[in-house]
C-alpha cells in the first residue's frame, strides 16, 4: 500500500511458536486505527496453508483509506466492528472459505460511492452531514467472491436492505430493497408492500457503481 492507505498496528502483545516449519500464532493484540485488532492462527510454511480468526473494535475509519471502495484522499467517517474466520492457501485465491461480520455506527456513510448513487438513482435529497448511521454486513468467502448474506442500513432518511456478492474485492452485484419511511410497529409491513413495489439493482464496480431502479408489479 502507499503510505497515504497505511494504518499501523502499534503496541502488540502476544505470542507465536515456531516449530518444524509451522507459526501458530497465539491470541495476539494491537492498536488499530484508535480502536483494538486482535488475531490468532496457524500458517505451515511447506505448503502455504493458512487459517486465522480475526476481530476489529472501534477502529475510526477515517483513518482507513479506501474503505468501502471510497476515494484513497478521503477517509469514511464512523467506527468499525467486525470479524473473520478464514483459511486458505498462499499464491491460490481460489482455496480462500470463510465467513465474517461487520457492522459501521455513529458515521455518515451516504458520501459512500454506491451508497450516494442510490439516492441520486431514487431522486432523492442527501441528507445533512450531521445524521449517524448504522451498517451491518454478514458474508461469506469463497474463492474471490464474497456472498453479502445480510446488508442493513438503518438511518432516519433512508433505510436499506441487501444481499448479493462482490468479485476481487471490486465488481459488485446486489440487489437492494429501500424503505423510505420511518419504521414504527407496522415495520415488517411496510417492509413486505415496499419490497413489493420497487427494487434497486446494483452491478459495476466499488468505485464505479451502476445502479438501476425496477419498479415491481403488486401482486395480490
Amino acid at each position: 500500500p502507499t503510505p497515504e492507505s497505511q494504518v499501523a498496528v502499534d503496541g502488540v502483545v502476544g505470542s507465536f511458536d515456531l516449530r518444524d516449519g509451522e507459526l501458530t500464532v497465539r491470541e495476539t493484540s494491537g492498536l488499530f486505527a484508535e480502536g483494538v485488532l486482535r488475531l490468532r492462527g496457524h500458517l505451515d510454511q511447506a505448503t502455504g496453508d493458512i487459517e486465522f480468526n480475526g476481530s476489529v473494535f472501534d477502529a475510526d475509519l477515517a483513518r482507513i483509506r479506501r474503505a468501502f471502495g471510497g476515494d484513497s484522499s478521503q477517509g469514511v467517517p464512523g467506527w468499525l466492528e467486525g470479524s473473520v474466520v478464514y483459511t486458505g492457501r498462499i499464491g491460490e485465491p481460489s482455496a480462500a472459505r470463510g465467513q465474517g461480520q461487520l457492522s459501521v455506527r455513529g458515521g455518515n456513510l451516504w458520501n459512500i460511492k454506491i451508497l450516494d448513487a442510490i439516492v441520486r438513482a431514487l431522486s432523492l435529497k442527501k441528507p445533512g452531514t450531521s445524521e449517524s448511521h448504522r451498517l451491518e454486513v454478514q458474508f461469506d468467502i469463497e474463492g474471490d467472491k464474497l456472498d453479502i448474506n445480510d446488508l442493513r442500513l438503518d438511518s432516519e432518511f433512508l433505510s436499506l436492505y441487501g444481499t448479493g456478492r462482490v468479485r476481487h474485492l471490486r465488481d459488485v452485484d446486489i440487489d437492494i430493497t429501500p424503505i423510505t419511511v420511518p419504521l414504527g410497529p407496522l415495520g415488517q409491513l411496510i417492509e413486505y408492500v415496499e419490497a413489493q413495489l420497487i427494487k434497486v439493482e446494483v452491478s459495476g464496480t466499488v468505485t464505479e457503481p451502476q445502479v438501476e431502479v425496477i419498479p415491481i408489479k403488486v401482486v395480490t
